[in-house]
């Protein structure tokens, strides 16, 4: 091999001379000509060889080291070096040319005429009916801002290179990304709906149904003329645009002087220059067209686009109706793609060639006639087809491609969907199976094969036989044996296609989620009433789920769109306004289920039966309560009661039930058709252990006891021997690997050796629940080591000697630690007092600042709570406040915790800087940190969501990754720095605050002390620098402007001396003591009770029958020996943390909280 690579070296060399020769003299002599072939020729070959043996290569390493190798891809590399190799070239007089200098001047021909000058026609052109207002003329003279500009280069991220990129170097596409974003929410006034291409809320989806339900008409169209369209393909429309019709439309549309100069100097004049066959050829000047690669190409595309939709919109005679009462439609355009609808009358296709003759003449199109077709309807007759296409020149034809889809006016057939298994089955011949392991073939159906089918199956009537057959090639690739051999189907295709977190491997059926992706064109249908699919199909089928207007209908497109409807349906609920649109019974408008579903008892009367609407239960823009009380009992018309009524005035609308979930909808209705399925009990703790791709596949297996073990085997008939084969005198099953087996004990033996305690356990469930109180460490410890003894096992039963003990247990280890960052030590902080495990899951603000920690909790009986705690950079504890209610979606409750900060914000929180808002809940802090981004005026509900948080003024928001092990969530921040908080007062209100602040500071100095104080040391310990004081501040405003101070004598310090008395529990028992000694822990705003570390039981109480010593000092308090593990089990209580337990702590005692000054006490 290192000939290989010396002899590419080599001729690599001698070409670079060759050229270097070429360069100084301006030729070559035929005979060096023919020499620089000969080493291009060796050098591909010796590419071709080093390819090859990057293949073999990467078949050992994905076999020894896993999925995640990409050399095996990368091997193709060089193969497409040698394709990309143009050895000959057809030239414009049909001649085949072979001489490397021919082949350069043939495409640089083809170039330039590609780019030569357009001759566009200036004058004629229409009135616009459509320019931008004097408002958006001011917005794009405005000066250019610095923050524009940073915004356009932040959006590359650390792992993007904003390098140049297609044919704009990068500080063009900076320059060209500030232009864009100018333009960016004035272009949609001026598009027309019917183009639906690069414009922010406009779909193709929405191009292809419409589409569709257009040639439904035209396939029962009765019309004595009958309809006619005409799918139009322009010659290189990107590369053949005019740009003197560019510079007349802009002013055309009434873009401003200096705008549209900047826009020109950004298009006009730029030159190229091509690399053929690794040779840089001489620069080539372009008189026309946009530039690939710009982001500004496709919208100046699209506003010269739009004369064609000017002109048919003031020839309104051009166009047919698919309704009697609906509006007409002429044309749909997506960029490029133009599809024309009209009558099959002559007149009128004379009309139409005309306009698209106007239209090429003004921007220097030109209509390629032999990829332009005619589909007619079915009433038209064969005389009058002939005679449209003489006079267009186009061509006649029974279906053609639209976007993708086949439009025909028959019904679709599985043949017509053959070209998707051929496709299928051709990635399968390509990628084989024998050098993929199990997790690489499931990775490979998961992200190609089962997202191949998608658009088509979505947006078409795809037959279920065609989806289950590609179910069946995806099934035979995971388990089949390479050349086509049988292989035994371990797991069925069902609990393959279960969500992760339901046990599964979370491949989408074909077949399964063809609803859910539709849910999201039954979604814009029923919500946008501005999108062309609404303008055109609400006038023939009405509202979605209402069934006065619904119809019938053997329309592809209609039965799409309700087919989607019916996966939309249990994850939207009514939005209540005048309630004539919602059914009492079978629509969900209380909380997250209609009343059907709901465990209650109504009082229905026949009415109610008969499609009975929430209209009735309302009178003027509340609610009737004589109406709610003779249907609804007590408790559910006090919920009713709670639901806002809009506007009795406007429509009901739907709005999602999970609309803070930031789900997809799609998502939202796969995970409800998924929601009867039982979470495996075992697999969280995998997932989260995150461990590689292959061992996390083994133990996926393991649990579905899908190994080849004897008993296994044995059960299918393909083994006689069902005892392990390592002669272990038991069977072998899932219970003995993970487990029983000898080998995998000597491999627990050194580990335990070594300081690792692993524990033989004979149960797979006692396993289960140990490795879930586990780090993340020792369980990637025990599963590599089951994992590494499962494939030694392998290769002593195929005729091989198997590894060690000591080997397997260190492969374990090496591999647990490099599969992940490990965060084993920590040192704390120095700045901080508080202790280093409680660093590791809370984070102290700045100096100065507090910090607002927020969570809610929702039952399934829709019983909830929102609640949080204040900390101030010492991470003592300040407030503590919670609410409960009734809700149905957790996400929202956070947000609802987040907007309770208004009520709870106080006077002596103007002494800080500022405030961090943190939660556990990333999306809903994603949500907000977007939304006050927005500008309120282009979206109503980021606007709506910014007044409800109209007391936080800029919110600045982080998302770390979580360092300690103990987060499962990810955590969101943000930080806020209050100006309402700090907003200028008057004299007199700052006289009467100061006088009110000091007051309050004698009364609470331990509340506000520093560490940086000039206090003696003495003096800090009497104070609460390491205590917590929960203040609870019970004087109204009249008082504290007295100067009075709070009652703080029902507050104790936290750690103080206390007793339970057990009058208040279950009968006690004759030996059972009256009382038990304690430690005061908190407060339970939930039980309303204190927290107490009960002594004796070493567990944590929450009671109310307590009775406090005062009069012990917690530093005259000591703790013996044997209660410190129980104390430092129980320091997260105020977090309400779980943390690793210790060896015999109870499960009880497993919190945290700080208690500094019992460890110093004890030393």
């Amino acid at each position: 091999m290192k000939s290989l690579f010396q002899q590419k070296e080599d001729l690599k060399k001698d070409i670079l001379e060759i050229q270097l020769k070429e360069s100084e003299q301006g030729f070559l002599s035929a005979e060096e000509l023919w020499i620089l072939k000969s080493k291009i020729n060796e050098l591909n070959s010796t590419l071709a060889r080093l390819t090859t043996w990057w293949k073999q290569r990467a078949k050992i390493k994905w076999w020894k080291e896993g999925d995640c190798n990409s050399n095996f891809f990368h091997s193709y590399a060089n193969a497409r070096r040698n394709s990309n190799f143009i050895n000959s070239i057809r030239g414009a007089d049909g001649n085949m040319e072979e001489e490397p200098d021919r082949v350069e001047e043939v495409l640089m021909q083809f170039f330039k005429n590609k780019w030569q000058q357009r001759n566009c026609k200036l004058d004629g052109w229409l009135e616009s009916n459509s320019y931008l207002d004097e408002e958006d003329r001011k917005w794009l003279n405005n000066d250019f801002t610095l923050l524009e500009v940073e915004k356009c280069y932040q959006i590359f991220r650390w792992f993007y290179c904003p390098r140049p990129i297609s044919l704009c170097n990068t500080l063009y596409k900076i320059a060209a990304k500030v232009l864009f974003n100018r333009m960016a929410g004035i272009i949609p006034k001026l598009i027309s709906r019917e183009q639906a291409a690069f414009l922010s809320g406009r779909s193709l989806n929405d191009q292809v149904i419409l589409a569709q339900e257009i040639f439904h008409k035209f396939r029962y169209s009765k019309s004595n003329k009958g309809l006619v369209s005409f799918k139009i393909d322009m010659e290189q429309a990107y590369d053949s645009m005019g740009w003197p019709a560019l510079n007349k439309v802009l002013y055309y549309f009434r873009f401003p002087e200096k705008f549209c100069n900047l826009l020109m100097e950004c298009v006009k004049n730029p030159k190229f220059s091509l690399l053929i066959n690794g040779n840089r050829s001489p620069w080539i000047r372009a008189y026309s067209g946009f530039r690939q690669g710009c982001p500004l190409s496709p919208y100046l595309f699209i506003l010269c686009s739009q004369l064609i939709s000017s002109m048919f919109q003031i020839n309104d005679s051009i166009g047919i109706q698919i309704s009697p009462n609906g509006p007409k439609i002429s044309h749909l355009l997506y960029a490029d793609d133009i599809i024309i609808f009209s009558e099959a009358k002559l007149n009128m296709v004379k009309k139409i060639k005309g306009l698209v003759k106007k239209f090429c003449d003004w921007t220097g199109q030109k209509v390629n006639n032999e990829k332009s077709l005619i589909l007619c309807g079915n009433s038209v007759k064969r005389r009058r087809k002939n005679e449209i296409s003489k006079i267009m020149g186009f061509k006649l034809v029974k279906e053609f491609n639209y976007l993708g889809i086949k439009i025909t006016l028959r019904r679709l057939k599985k043949s017509d969907f053959q070209f998707i298994i051929d496709k299928v089955l051709k990635m399968l011949s390509v990628w084989g199976s024998k050098f993929i392991s199990l997790a690489g073939r499931i990775m490979l159906v998961k992200t190609v094969l089962l997202a191949y089918p998608t658009f088509y199956s979505t947006l078409s009537l795809i037959p279920k036989g065609l989806l289950y057959e590609i179910e069946k090639h995806c099934k035979n690739f995971i388990w089949n044996k390479n050349r086509g051999e049988y292989g035994i189907h371990y797991v069925n295709w069902n609990s393959l296609c279960d969500l992760v977190m339901y046990g599964g491997r979370g491949l989408k059926s074909c077949s399964k989620k063809i609803g859910p992706l539709r849910a999201k064109m039954a979604w814009k249908y029923n919500t946008d009433k501005d999108s062309l699919l609404y303008k055109f199909l609400f006038p023939k089928y009405g509202m979605l789920g209402d069934m006065k207007n619904g119809r019938k209908s053997t329309s592809s497109a209609w039965k799409i769109i309700k087919d989607g409807w019916k996966f939309l349906k249990p994850i939207v609920r009514w939005k209540i306004s005048n309630g004539d649109s919602i059914d009492i019974l079978q629509d969900t408008w209380i909380m997250d289920k209609s009343l059907n579903e709901w465990p209650t008892v109504l009082a229905m009367d026949d009415s109610m039966e008969g499609n009975r609407r929430v209209s009735s239960l309302i009178s003027g823009d509340c609610w009737n309560l004589d109406e709610l009380n003779k249907s609804f009992g007590k408790d559910l018309v006090e919920i009713i009661r709670n639901i806002k009524i809009h506007s009795c005035n406007s429509e009901d609308r739907l709005e999602l039930i999970n609309s803070c979930s930031r789900k997809t909808i799609s998502a939202m209705a796969y995970a409800e058709i998924c929601d009867d399925c039982d979470k495996d009990v075992y697999w969280s703790w995998i997932k989260e252990a995150k461990l590689n791709a292959r061992v996390e596949n083994f133990w996926w297996r393991l649990f579905k006891n899908a190994i080849p073990t004897f008993q296994l085997l044995s059960s299918r008939k393909l083994q006689s021997n069902v005892l392990c084969p390592r002669g272990c005198n038991e069977p072998e099953n899932i219970e003995h690997v993970a487990n029983r087996c000898k080998k995998l004990l000597e491999v627990f033996n050194c580990l335990n050796e070594w300081g690792f305690c692993i524990p033989v356990l004979d149960n797979m469930d006692y396993r289960c629940n140990w490795l879930k109180a586990q780090n993340t460490l020792l369980r990637k410890i025990y599963c590599n080591s089951v994992f590494i003894t499962w494939k030694e096992r392998n290769e002593g039963v195929h005729g091989k000697s198997e590894q060690t003990a000591s080997f397997i247990a260190s492969e374990a280890i090496s591999l647990a630690s490099v599969s992940s960052n490990l965060y084993l030590l920590s040192t704390g902080r120095l700045d901080v007092n508080q202790h280093m495990l409680l660093e590791k899951i809370w984070h102290p603000p700045p100096p100065g600042w507090i910090k607002i920690n927020l969570d809610a909790s929702l039952l399934r009986s829709n019983k909830g709570g929102t609640g949080g705690v204040i900390r101030d950079c010492k991470g003592r504890l300040l407030l503590a406040f919670g609410k409960p209610c009734i809700h149905w979606d957790i996400a929202h409750l956070e947000l609802l915790s987040i907007e309770m900060i208004k009520d709870i914000i106080q006077d002596w929180m103007l002494e800080y800087k500022g405030v961090i808002i943190e939660g556990d809940n990333a999306n809903i802090m994603k949500l907000i940190q977007d939304t006050l981004k927005k500008v309120a005026r282009e979206e109503h509900v980021g606007g709506s969501l910014r007044r409800r948080l109209f007391y936080i003024r800029d919110l600045e928001g982080t998302l770390p990754s979580p360092r300690g092990k103990k987060i499962r969530r990810k955590p969101g921040h943000l930080r806020a720095d209050c100006p309402n908080l700090k907003s200028q007062p008057t004299k007199e209100k700052s006289d009467d605050k100061a006088k009110y602040k000091k007051d309050k500071m004698k009364t609470q100095k331990a509340f506000w002390s520093d560490s940086a104080s000039e206090s003696s040391e003495e003096e800090v310990e009497e104070e609460v620098t390491n205590l917590c004081l929960m203040a609870n501040d019970n004087l109204d405003q009249s008082d504290q402007d007295e100067g009075r101070t709070p009652n703080l004598s029902h507050l104790h310090v936290f750690g103080c001396k206390c007793f339970i008395l057990n009058n208040g529990k279950h009968p006690l028992e004759k030996f059972d003591p009256k009382s038990d000694e304690g430690v005061f822990l908190g407060y339970s705003f939930v039980g309303k009770a204190y927290k107490i570390f009960n002594k004796r039981t070493l567990v944590v109480e929450e009671s109310t029958h307590v009775v406090f010593d005062d009069s012990d000092k917690p530093s005259e308090y000591k703790i013996e020996d044997d209660e410190i593990e129980a104390i430092q089990g129980v320091e997260a209580m105020i977090l309400g943390e779980r943390v690793e337990p210790q060896e015999d702590l109870p499960r009880e005692g497993r919190y945290r909280i700080a208690l500094h000054r019992y460890r110093r006490s004890t030393g």
